[in-house]
């Protein structure tokens, strides 16, 4: 997580530095993969005013607030920049409990045993809520629960669609193709 620490016509002092870092730390809390936390302090006459600016994976969240003392308007604008995260999560991942039933499977049944000279690999049967999704919000669920593959309905084509993650860390989707006889 980088944080960067900003101040406009004021300087900005070790300790208050110690205290803003102190405090951001826990917005992982929130949402894990911060990339970038941008803190801009200004100061105009007597008041102060504290603008942060948050990347979190596919999401920007921003917020400002203005007062007169420096430690009361950052920790306003922090709980504002904590309540936009848990609210983009929840929309990103919806309802938990509704997630941990379809990210979980439901049941593993052990798939017809090959004998044991044909020297094939065992295989479990996963079954799974298969919810509708567009690509783009496939995309955020899969980041945001940190899974290898996503198994979702493309609201788009109504057909099942598979979102997984490569070695390489990039993401592949795969569609059924209509076959067309000869």
């Amino acid at each position: 997580m980088n944080i960067r620490i900003t101040g406009r016509h004021s300087e900005v002092t070790p300790e208050i530095r110690s205290y803003i870092e102190k405090k951001v730390q826990k917005l992982a809390r929130y949402f894990e993969k911060i990339h970038e936390i941008n803190i801009v302090l200004d100061q105009v006459k007597y008041r102060h005013i504290v603008e942060i600016v948050v990347k979190a994976g596919p999401i920007t969240v921003q917020s400002t607030e203005e007062n007169t003392d420096l430690r009361v308007t950052f920790d306003c604008v922090l709980s504002k920049v904590q309540r936009q995260l848990k609210k983009q999560k929840q929309r990103l991942i919806g309802n938990k409990k509704h997630l941990k039933k379809a990210a979980k499977p439901s049941h593993l049944t052990p798939v017809q045993a090959p004998p044991a000279d044909s020297g094939a690999p065992s295989v479990e049967l996963e079954t799974a809520t298969v919810t509708s999704l567009s690509v783009r919000d496939a995309i955020l669920q899969l980041e945001a629960l940190d899974r290898q593959v996503l198994l979702f309905l493309n609201e788009e084509t109504h057909q099942p669609n598979v979102l997984y993650r490569r070695p390489n860390g990039q993401l592949a989707l795969i569609q059924p193709q209509e076959t067309t006889e000869t």
